[in-house]
Formats: C-alpha cells, structure tokens, sequence
C-alpha cells in the first residue's frame, strides 16, 4: 500500500494481511525517466510467481505521450538513450503505448494474474514517477491535456504490497561474504563510509564479474533485479551463500527460474516474508 504525503511525494503505507494461499504473483517494475520531475518514457515488467522464482509474463513499453514530446525529455542522459528505441521499437522488444493504454494494461494485469505484490529496487522511485507520468497536466501539450487519474485509489496497483528488492537484498550486502569480497577488490566506500550496495555492485558479486555494468533499459536491468531476488531468497532459505561446482556464487543464478526453490520452507519463506514488507 502506498500513500501520498502533503507534498504529493508516494511514501510506503502499513502493508496487507494476505492469506498464505493467495500470495502467489508479483510484478517487478523498472522505470527510465526522462528530465526532473521524474515522467517516464520506458515502464517494463515482470510477472513472477513468488512460490517458485519463474518468470510469467514480461512486457517492455516506451510511453508514447513523453516519447513524442521532446520539451519534456530534457534530461541528457534519457536524450541520448532515446536514439536507440526506434530500433527496440522496430524488432519488437518494446511497444509503444500511450498513457491511457498502460492504466488499462495495468488493470487487466492485476486481474489477470491477481496480483498482490510490487517489487522494484528503490521501489519509491518507481511509484513516484508513475504517479507523477500520471497525473501530469499541461495545457499547451497535445498528450497531456488531462490527468489519467486524480487518486492514487483508483489504480490497483497503488493497492498492492510494495517489495523493496534494495531493503530486500540487505542480507547480501550485509553479509561477512559481500564485505570480504568488496574490500578484496579494493572498492571505494562512499562518503558515509559505507560499501556501495546498487544494483550494478550486487550483480557484480553475484555474478563473480567485476567488469559488469548496468545498462539501463527495461528488460536487462529486470533480469539483473531478478537474478538478486532469487539470490536473497536463496540465502534466506539456506542462511548461508551457495556455490556450485565452478565456484559461483547463488545456485543457479545463471538461469534462475529454474533455481532449486519449490521446497516447503522456501515457500513457507516467501509467504512470511513478502507479506510483512
């Protein structure tokens, strides 16, 4: 549940009571904005069954009301990465849809698949840019002349239990492994003092690859939200970090919908766990 503060600004409300039985789908969501106020012109997704870590359904969506209106991309780095999507657009891996298209997408989602849970990592980032793509009005604009929505209510998705994949993943960058591995390498802390502990850092413990960068597009940087809930589930399973025969960490991690993850207490973890987030 999600709640809006006298500022407008998304803040996390007290989460539902769900039933062990019903807790079954979740969506991941990844947003690319596009200038300050945070609008977004790339939402993808995808569906997880959370008994088991596979993956469901994936969808990838360029917005087309910001895509088309160039006064709004004012961010530099969002500028040049939209010369790439004419080609995703044209091979298929992205469709373009308007505001109102993605409501009633999102709708017949949660319908479909009855789905109870939102995960992202840094999770407010992403509701705030939706509900700010959303319900952003200007006059003088062909694509926004109206607000989709007036309340955050009338969307199911704002209802659902909000899984933050970075408090999530704590139990990795917390543990005794991720702090050896992160000295070893001779990382930099930040300013704070404190280890990094993004997505990018994460996958390259997990992945044993200290070359591995994050490459900010929809789909790849879901596989690599993926890849860290399967770990995390995984280590909270077994208390401990697996390793296979080459060495690697995270079991299965290569193809993680197919990680060992359908015993009872790894089910019995996921009910407790996502439920309490």
């Amino acid at each position: 549940m999600v709640k809006l503060n006298d500022k407008n600004v998304i803040e996390l409300g007290t989460p539902k009571v769900l039933s062990r039985g019903r807790c079954k789908y979740g969506v991941f969501i990844d947003t690319e904005t596009c200038n300050m106020q945070k609008m977004i012109f790339d939402f993808s997704g995808k569906v997880i069954n959370l008994k088991t870590g596979a993956i469901k359904e994936e969808f990838s969506f360029v917005i087309e009301d910001t895509y088309k209106t160039r006064k709004i991309i004012t961010g530099q780095f969002s500028r040049k990465k939209r010369k790439d999507y004419p080609k995703l657009l044209k091979n298929g891996s992205y469709k373009m849809i308007t505001r109102q298209e993605l409501v009633a997408f999102l709708q017949e989602l949660f319908t479909k698949y009855k789905i109870d849970v939102v995960g992202a990592f840094n999770i407010v980032f992403d509701l705030q840019a939706l509900y700010n793509t959303l319900t952003y009005k200007n006059n003088r604009m062909k694509y926004f002349k109206e607000p989709l929505i007036q309340e955050l209510e009338e969307l199911e998705f704002f209802k659902a239990n909000m899984l933050d994949l970075w408090a999530f993943a704590s139990i990795i960058f917390h543990s005794k492994e991720y702090k050896e591995w992160y000295m070893k390498k001779g990382y930099q802390l930040t300013p704070k003092g404190c280890m990094k502990t993004g997505v990018e850092m994460l996958c390259r413990f997990l992945k044993e690859n200290t070359m591995f960068k994050e490459l900010h597009k929809g789909q790849a940087d879901l596989d690599n939200e993926h890849l860290i809930f399967i770990a995390c589930c995984l280590m909270r399973n077994n208390k401990k970090m697996l390793v296979n025969v080459s060495g690697s960490r995270a079991l299965a991690l290569a193809k993680p919908q197919r990680a060992k993850t359908n015993s009872k207490s790894y089910q019995m973890f996921i009910k407790q766990t996502l439920v309490s987030c």
